[in-house]
């Protein structure tokens, strides 16, 4: 099975331990390299006191033991005699070091190496061959330190240049014949003379064992490794728990009611159980109201289509009655009748266009915001496992709006069915009633000014008003970025000017044939509303400058 074709949960997961896993192995390279990287300090260190502890040594030999000896002997000394046990502080450090290393267990390497020397102990391997000819190719090179590895094992090995060949030297150097016969006697007539003045003899070899100390670390890398492992496996088990319950099971139920009820309008008024976060508690009460409201809204349409049915059968009937009572005169009971068929076929087209466009209404503004609601807590359901909490919480908040403005859409056609104070008391009252609760939602604050004309504008005409002063206040909610307008009504040479003007960011009046997204249809249906009254609607804006609706109809 592909990747692509997992659920989002088992991406998730698979996304989720590949990550921990990597994580883990990085973390112990990480410690593992770190502690062999002190194993190297440490073994610098350690080489650095040996070469110390043998310099010691030497000087003691040079500058203490050798001449307080020499001092004491000199009367009875021959000139051949050699002892090598405190005559040579090379002996001396070689035999303290074999003694050394018996006593350890971790035996490091330390030599004092040449070429030629006078004990076959001391004499170079090809390796410190190389550099004791390096030393004397290069007066600047001192030492040279690096990582080896002997017999299969890795050592930190550090090889530094030694005594030079001093003019004091050259009397048991030189030739055989110029050193004391001892010396020739037992070291033999070949090894370590035809020396020159200046020239490197010697180098310094230490070699300082690491297995053990790299065994150690990986040992506990290993050790790490199944600790990591555990914790991180016990960390992801908990973590895709969590998530299942706080995330992934309350966005599946939200998301299945809203694809209930967009398919199924039976389902509404249906409520879901509240989940533990916050966050989506308060998307989970807006779904619930919206269901409740919705379903009151829905009930209430249902009524009033059926109050207009039951009023239009008795018109009908009503129609009926008086064709029955016109009958004794053929002509007028013929013309009669044939008004009233053609009346009842008109009254039941205008019932079937009703009810057509209330569906209509229905679908476009409720059903599609449903709709679109499901889509986005789909989209927030599968988006939810990778992106970011401040990610999440915008998606949610976009949910609510959505949630919002079905219900506010919902009122709206209510009221577009009946306006009910409009056409008792004008739309004048009509208007600063909607302009109060208009007010309290969007915090702007709407005076209007002017008085119910007498005798009042066609109803048509009052209601095409209304609802452009509706639509103006809306734009300025929406785009102006102010907290105040002014509706003003005007009479002059027989017609009527109503004025919607604030004074918010306005917008350049060219641009309003451009696409603009809701500020050009919403232009649009007010300049529509005006024409059907017989009347005009412009616009008068300018950035910066606000913006000012003007609408004159005729009474």
């Amino acid at each position: 099975m592909r990747f692509s074709h997992l659920k989002i949960k088992t991406r998730v997961s698979i996304i989720l331990g590949v990550t921990y896993l990597l994580a883990s192995l990085v973390v112990v390279a990480l410690v593992n390299y770190t502690m062999k990287q002190q194993a190297l300090v440490e073994s610098k260190f350690e080489a650095l006191m040996l070469l110390d502890q043998k310099l010691a040594i030497h000087t003691y030999f040079t500058h203490q033991l050798k001449p307080k000896v020499f001092a004491l002997t000199d009367q009875t000394r021959p000139a051949s005699f050699f002892d090598p046990t405190w005559m040579s502080s090379t002996y001396a450090v070689r035999e303290i070091n074999k003694y050394s290393q018996s006593l350890i267990k971790d035996k490091y390497y330390y030599k004092e190496c040449a070429i030629g020397a006078r004990s076959p102990e001391n004499e170079a391997d090809a390796y410190e061959k190389s550099w004791l000819e390096k030393f004397n190719q290069d007066p600047e090179l001192l030492s040279h330190s690096e990582v080896r590895s002997i017999n299969g094992k890795p050592y930190f090995v550090t090889i530094r240049r030694g005594e030079k060949m001093e003019a004091s030297c050259l009397r048991c150097h030189s030739s055989p014949n110029q050193a004391p016969g001892d010396l020739v006697a037992f070291y033999g007539p070949e090894r370590s003379f035809d020396r020159r003045e200046g020239e490197t003899v010697s180098a310094i070899s230490i070699r300082v064992p690491l297995a053990q100390a790299y065994g150690a670390a990986n040992r506990f890398s290993l050790y790490l490794s199944g600790f990591l492992v555990g914790m991180l496996g016990i960390l992801f088990l908990i973590k895709l728990g969590l998530t299942r319950y706080y995330i992934y099971g309350p966005i599946a139920h939200i998301q299945r009611q809203a694809t209930l009820i967009a398919n199924a309008p039976e389902h509404l008024g249906e409520t879901i159980l509240l989940p533990e976060g916050p966050e989506l508690r308060e998307l989970t009460i807006s779904f619930n109201d919206m269901s409740t409201k919705l379903r009151q809204i829905h009930d209430t349409l249902e009524e009033r289509i059926a109050e207009r049915t039951t009023a239009l059968n008795s018109l009908n009937e009503a129609l009926e009655k008086e064709n029955d009572a016109l009958q004794q005169a053929r002509k007028e009971i013929l013309h009669k009748s044939e008004l009233l068929r053609s009346l009842a076929n008109e009254l039941a087209s205008t019932q079937e266009v009703e009810r057509q466009n209330l569906a209509v209404d229905l679908h476009d503004q409720v059903c599609s915001n449903l709709a679109a609601l499901a889509l986005t807590l789909e989209t927030m359901k599968q988006r939810a496992p990778i992106e970011s909490t401040p990610q999440m919480l915008s998606r949610i908040a976009g949910a609510s709006i959505l949630v919002d403005q079905t219900y506010e859409a919902a009122k709206d056609l209510m009221e577009v069915l009946r306006p009910s104070v409009l056409i008792d008391y004008g739309y004048l009252t009509g208007l600063r009633q909607w302009a109060g609760q208009f007010g309290q939602r969007t915090g702007i604050a709407v005076d209007i000014r002017g008085d119910e004309l007498a005798p009042r504008l066609a109803p048509p005409v009052e209601l095409a008003l209304f609802r452009i002063a509706q639509e103006a206040l809306i734009n300025v909610a929406k785009h102006a970025q102010t907290n105040h307008a002014v509706v003003t009504e005007e009479t002059n040479n027989g017609s009527v000017r109503l004025t919607i003007a604030d004074n918010g960011i306005g917008f350049d009046p060219k641009q309003v044939g451009q696409p603009m997204g809701h500020r050009r249809w919403g232009l649009m249906h007010m300049n529509e509303r005006a024409l059907a009254a017989g009347g005009t609607c412009r616009i008068e804006s300018q950035p910066g400058g606000g913006t000012r609706v003007i609408v004159e109809v005729k009474r």
